[in-house]
């Protein structure tokens, strides 16, 4: 859990020096309340992410999507591995939507103790939902904080397939599909394979295992993935291509099945085969 909690506050300190940025591609001004002195202390300290703005754009890739979706009447939005995420007060949602976070009640309540030292007020109906991800039988607990198996649903999971087994990866994909209905959506970021066994990220990869939170997962077809539990991909977009560059990716991104180059995906796909 300590090891799960640095690396959400590690996110959130980076979404605050983001936001600090004259040409931010977001403002998030309860990022630097949830990450935390120590935290902050850290990012200020990190010169990478200013040459690379990997979160940044990973963050406002998926803001523009969901913004975009929710536009279109989806009104039922989860949040899966929440963290320290801030889109419930941040972002401008239309009437009506109903979002949830998912999380391990650990670090929901320290979310919102830190949430509460600043009377945070969300601009959606926010549920958070203490639930194991890893035991497959997470939906009933948002099933009975109110989720609707017969209205259309956004899926996010950002920043978390990544730290899991495949297995469990596929467990939640499909989990998702059980409660969802014809037409929603899912969001999700998906490192490659390649980027896992690349002797150039040898180094960054043991960093993060050292730190206790290794990096597990990753696939070069993300169509393959979805498509086993009835997901049809819409898009697989890299950091660099148009769709998530913003102006600040420093050069275009290589073509997708380059030997070794992809680093990471941002998946967006569609639930088009009725559950049961």
């Amino acid at each position: 859990m300590e090891d799960i909690a640095r690396t959400a506050l590690m996110v959130a300190a980076f979404r605050a020096k983001e936001s600090n940025r004259p040409n931010r591609l977001f403002n998030d001004p309860l990022s630097s309340v949830l990450a935390g002195e120590n935290a902050l202390r850290v990012a200020a300290n990190h010169h990478r992410d200013e040459s690379l703005p990997y979160l940044a754009i990973r963050t406002r890739f998926f803001d523009d999507w969901l913004e975009k979706l929710v536009d279109l009447s989806c009104r039922q939005v989860v949040f899966l591995g929440a963290g320290m995420d801030t889109r419930a007060f941040r972002l401008q949602w239309p009437d009506g939507v109903q979002l949830w976070e998912i999380d391990c009640p650990e670090l929901l309540d320290l979310k919102q103790t830190r949430l509460n030292t600043v009377q945070a007020k969300p601009k959606c109906i926010r549920t958070p939902v203490a639930a194991d991800l890893s035991v497959a039988d997470w939906p009933n607990h948002l099933l009975m904080q109110g989720f609707r198996k017969e209205a259309p649903s956004v899926w996010l999971a950002e920043g978390l397939f990544l730290y899991l087994p495949s297995k469990a990866v596929a467990q939640i994909l499909q989990s998702v599909a059980s409660i969802s209905c014809e037409g929603s959506q899912f969001g999700a970021e998906i490192l490659s394979e390649d980027y896992l066994h690349h002797e150039r990220n040898r180094a960054r990869l043991e960093e993060a295992a050292a730190r206790g939170t290794p990096r597990i997962f990753g696939t070069n077809e993300p169509e393959e993935l979805f498509s086993q539990t009835g997901w049809r991909v819409n898009a697989v977009v890299q950091p660099g291509d148009e769709e998530a560059c913003f102006g600040r990716w420093p050069k275009r991104s290589a073509p997708r099945h380059s030997p070794g180059l992809a680093s990471s995906f941002f998946v967006t796909a569609t639930w088009l085969v009725a559950s049961g």
